[in-house]
């Protein structure tokens, strides 16, 4: 079930202008794609308590406030220039980047102990490259639903 948009979220959307909002949706809508795409391609790994691929989220923030999404802006975000939309999606496993970029075998230097390796199976990086290839028509429709009919104009 879909989190009830908080009021500081709608007070996030109100400082944005209507271009700005417009764009913001179409970033919104391409985040929520990757991570649907990618979803059902994250390894389950038996090693974790959840599911690796029910962590997947996506969240725009602009400038230090989130706009839309639904995942929570990472604290380690910081971007204080306005007017800039930025997309992040990802999973928040603590396992998910080592399934996508896979691992080397190690050995353990005091007990000498094999510690294993981790194949790469990518499943982000692929549905990233896929929606950002049609990253034009997603963000233009979204402008188009906004009222922007041309560039610089209005319906």
């Amino acid at each position: 079930m879909a989190r009830k948009t908080s009021r500081r979220v709608l007070l996030n959307l109100a400082a944005l202008d209507q271009l700005q909002f417009a764009v913001a949706v179409g970033v919104d809508r391409m985040m929520g794609e990757i991570v649907a795409e990618a979803a059902p391609k994250a390894p389950d790994d038996p090693n974790t308590p959840t599911s690796i691929a029910k962590t997947g989220g996506h969240v725009v923030p602009n400038g230090t406030r989130k706009v839309r999404g639904t995942a929570s802006k990472p604290r380690s975000y910081r971007d204080r220039r306005k007017g800039i939309i930025v997309g992040i999606a990802g999973f928040g496993s603590p396992l998910a980047h080592l399934h996508e970029r896979g691992t080397v075998g190690r050995v353990q230097e005091g007990t000498g102990r094999f510690t294993g390796s981790l194949p790469a199976r990518p499943f982000l990086l692929p549905a990233t490259t896929r929606v950002v290839k049609g990253m034009g028509p997603t963000i233009g429709r979204a402008i188009q639903e906004a009222g922007f009919s041309k560039p610089g104009g209005v319906k």
